[in-house]
């Protein structure tokens, strides 16, 4: 049986590169992680554990998750393209992760390099149950990415039903316009996301003035021609 601590045979420069290389594999076990972590002792900084927070977040590690952020890493830490571990779980889905990473306090208004936050990408791929989490954590619905698009945006251009229903709920704009003059309304219309423009429109926020319904036509062009 290997020995832990000073009796390790790897050396400290080892534990670092062993614990992301672990990390970052879809075979990670909660033994070998905890392996590394005691052979490691002290030497493991809390960088070297964020960024293992970081790499796990693309699996759905649950018990290994916790074990990091027990151990100090850092949920709010960002890397790559400005995405924390939260961005990270949240693309890939993966709500356990997200759940957690939210109640050991990561930062619900971090924006990536693009100037997404975790709600957006919530948004774009319809991850309801983390957008429901998100929004009680704080995370701003009004929130604009350097495009200028909300997360309503988002989820009306990509057809996503439930997350549309839920920020709808929770007071966003049908009608906040980006730079070009787009909407989430004419952006479930030009798709042709039906569902999602119906919650649009049944919403008490949406009145239509002779100018404004001209103004959405001739958005969509031809694209929408029963709209």
């Amino acid at each position: 049986m290997l020995g832990l601590g000073d009796k390790c045979p790897l050396e400290p420069a080892v534990f670092a590169p062993a614990l992301r290389s672990a990390a970052n594999s879809q075979l990670a076990t909660l033994k070998l992680i905890t392996l590394i972590l005691e052979a490691g002792g002290k030497r493991i900084i809390k960088d070297d554990l964020s960024r293992a927070l970081y790499n796990i977040a693309k699996y759905e590690r649950p018990f290994i998750t916790s074990l990091l952020l027990e151990k100090g890493a850092d949920p709010s830490r960002k890397y790559d393209t400005g995405m924390t571990a939260l961005h990270l779980a949240t693309f890939n889905r993966n709500n356990a992760t997200a759940k957690l990473l939210i109640s050991h306090g990561a930062n619900v208004s971090v924006k990536d390099n693009d100037g997404q936050t975790a709600l957006h990408i919530a948004a774009h791929y319809n991850c309801h149950a983390i957008a429901v989490k998100l929004i009680e954590a704080g995370a701003d619905i009004s929130v604009k990415d350097k495009r200028h698009l909300t997360p309503l945006h988002l989820a009306a251009n990509y057809g996503s039903y439930e997350v549309t229903r839920l920020l709808i709920e929770h007071g966003a704009d049908p009608w906040a316009q980006a730079p070009e003059g787009w909407m989430p309304l004419n952006l479930a219309a030009l798709k042709k996301q039906d569902r999602v423009l119906e919650v649009l429109l049944a919403t008490e926020k949406v009145t239509f003035s002779v100018e404004e319904r001209e103004r959405i036509v001739r958005l969509m062009g031809d694209r929408y021609p029963d709209f």
